[in-house]
């Protein structure tokens, strides 16, 4: 069983990465949607908190690396929407997609606002089309983390938790 499990992260990670290299040339260089983010959704509401500490860290560690001059920022952030994913996952049973959806557009929100709030204690000018890439990343991230939890349902149909 926990081999399954370890094929199916793999799997997963393997998803985002290409997703996330895919996105751009899609989108044309304005970033829409985070899979790194999507993918700690789905790892961290099935594996609880401490596993969503450990997988924001290292996942915003990664995002930071695609998608920021700084690093740290988005790091600080995941490992913070790890731990609360994991804390909800462990209280509360989630079946389906659209409860998924709903929980990564809010840890992209939450994402976004940590985010910009590190901006603005630095001093640093925010992205221009902050309010708009935050709302397609919102909605897109959603379905990002709904896609990969299809696959993870299919590789590792365990509960969550």
């Amino acid at each position: 069983m926990r081999r399954r499990k370890l094929i199916a992260i793999l799997v997963l990670v393997s998803m985002a990465a290409a997703l996330q290299t895919l996105l751009p040339l899609i989108s044309g260089g304005l970033t829409i949607a985070n899979p790194w983010l999507a993918l700690l959704a789905v790892l961290s509401l099935r594996q609880g908190k401490a596993a969503g500490v450990l997988w924001g860290a290292l996942l915003g560690g990664v995002s930071d690396a695609y998608f920021m001059p700084y690093v740290g920022f988005h790091g600080a952030a995941m490992t913070l929407v790890g731990f609360l994913l994991g804390l909800l996952g462990s209280q509360v049973v989630i079946q389906g997609l659209l409860p998924l959806f709903f929980f990564a557009a809010a840890a992209y929100v939450l994402d976004s606002a940590a985010v910009a709030a590190l901006f603005w204690l630095l001093d640093l000018p925010l992205p221009s089309p902050f309010l708009l890439s935050a709302a397609l990343g919102c909605l897109f991230t959603g379905l990002l983390a709904a896609g990969l939890e299809a696959v993870a349902h299919r590789l590792w149909p365990e509960e969550r938790g």
